[in-house]
């Protein structure tokens, strides 16, 4: 988990305000951290359950 104590973010455009250009970013940024964090889940329960499926088989052959 990250946690931000302090951000101050500067910006030197035309026509948008700071905050509009910020907000615009950080959508954007989020968004994909967002994706690629559920993918990640994705793969983990996954590999979880091909790890699981093989005890399960050894288990089955002990038997």
């Amino acid at each position: 988990m990250v946690t931000i104590q302090s951000l101050e973010v500067r910006f030197d455009v035309d026509g948008e305000s700071d905050e509009h250009v910020f907000a615009r970013l950080f959508a954007q940024h989020i968004r994909r951290w967002h994706r690629e964090e559920c993918d990640r889940k994705v793969r983990e329960q996954l590999s979880h359950a091909e790890r699981a499926l093989g005890d399960r088989d050894q288990t089955m052959e002990a038997r």
